[in-house]
């Protein structure tokens, strides 16, 4: 009898040993744990996917944990993706705390190396003394009617208890996008290019969610028209411009200038405006417009029509009244767009 109550004891110790053992093994791991799992919102269309990169171009993220203090970064981890899988980022914190962290996803170059746990900024820096707190603008990187400058971040706090933290966190754009659309598409046939010149802001501050102050200047010259897709609305023009939730407008005038394909014949040029055109962060913003005309064929009157889509949605347009050509300043948004936002 004896023997079979110590056989007893032993057999539920056993189960107590065994249960412990198989909660370590739990996803919720030890109390020092984090683990984060990152998606990406890009619009109603794919929200919280994680986006196949353009050929050429791998999607990079960063995370970066900061002191409780917010003074020094005590993790940071890069991952590169080629083929749309998700990111999940695994580490540990050692002391109970408040922790400012930070998330940034952009495109690099696909044969990218890591170099002492960094792959090469291109687009954006990221690696400044203030690091994923402000990103700014590699100038002579920057690109127009490229789907590649597109780019995520998020900025929360990590509240460390005693059990493993583990949370799933959503990027967002930092950007409104703008599109410049010639409603005359059989116009396009008549030119080889244009030239846009405009400023835009250069840095964003990810802990505040705001642009920066200082302007750069953007000047590109294309010779290949974008084609119209689900990415944007764009058949001249389309850039990522940083922005805040806040209604704004572009800091400057856009001004075009177009190359006709007969030398013999000369364009007009055009300048829209900056304050005619609302920019929002994760929206769009679309101007239409009749802009392409011959010197020897003017048409005295042109008419811009701007609207905003709410997170790259189905567009609602807002008419503006018509202008005499060149004299685009007079342009009023009608129906503020950002009252219903």
């Amino acid at each position: 009898m004896r023997k079979n109550v110590v056989y007893s004891g032993l057999l539920l110790l056993m189960g107590v040993m065994a249960a412990c053992s198989s909660h370590e093994n739990l996803d919720t791991g030890h109390d020092k744990q984090v683990r984060l799992g990152i998606d990406i919102d890009r619009g109603a269309q794919s929200r919280a996917a994680t986006p196949i990169p353009p050929e050429n171009y791998a999607l990079r993220c960063i995370i970066e944990i900061w002191n409780s203090e917010g003074t020094s970064v005590i993790h940071r981890e890069e991952q590169l993706i080629t083929d749309g899988n998700a990111f999940d980022f695994n580490f540990d914190l050692e002391e109970i705390g408040s922790y400012p962290a930070f998330a940034w996803a952009d495109y690099v170059e696909a044969d990218a190396s890591n170099t002492s746990g960094h792959y090469p900024d291109y687009y954006y820096t990221t690696d400044s003394e203030k690091g994923l707190k402000e990103i700014s603008i590699i100038e002579e990187n920057y690109a127009v009617n490229a789907l590649h400058r597109d780019a995520f971040y998020a900025h929360w706090t990590i509240h460390k208890e005693e059990a493993a933290y583990i949370e799933e966190i959503t990027l967002k754009r930092p950007f409104a996008q703008i599109n410049i659309i010639e409603n005359e598409t059989t116009l396009l046939t008549h030119i080889t290019g244009a030239r846009f010149i405009y400023s835009v802001p250069g840095s964003f501050n990810t802990e505040e969610g705001i642009p920066g102050d200082a302007l750069i200047k953007v000047d590109q010259t294309i010779t290949t028209l974008p084609a119209t897709s689900s990415e944007y609305n764009a058949n001249l023009l389309y850039d990522y411009i940083f922005a805040s939730t806040a209604t704004g407008t572009l800091a400057s005038d856009i001004q075009i200038h177009f190359t006709p394909a007969d030398s013999e014949k000369a364009l007009h040029s055009l300048t829209i405006p900056g304050n005619s055109l609302p920019l929002v962060s994760n929206h769009c913003t679309n101007a239409r417009g009749t802009m392409l005309h011959f010197t020897t064929e003017m048409n005295p009157a042109a008419q811009i029509v701007i609207n905003v889509d709410s997170v790259w949605e189905d567009e609602n347009d807002y008419g503006l009244p018509n202008n005499t050509f060149l004299q685009i300043p007079l342009f009023i948004n009608h129906g503020n767009p950002f009252e219903q936002l």
